[in-house]
């Protein structure tokens, strides 16, 4: 968390579905992802980074017509 704050990121939690932390990051900030990258290798776990993208419309339902 502190390391993730360190590299500006918005906000940092724990997922609920297994041992993932997720990050909040401005759109902008391209050296967040390779800093983050560099400092896991140094931990002694196993981490892997993957970055995810927002759904910014949410869920959508489609209605027919049984005519």
């Amino acid at each position: 968390s502190e390391k993730c704050h360190d590299l500006n990121a918005y906000a940092v939690f724990l997922s609920g579905a297994g041992p993932t932390i997720m990050v909040a990051l401005p759109e902008n900030n391209m050296d967040f992802i390779p800093s983050l990258e560099a400092y896991v290798k140094t931990r002694e776990h196993k981490w892997r980074v993957q970055e995810l993208h927002m759904d910014l419309e949410g869920a959508k339902s489609q209605v027919t017509s049984l005519r």
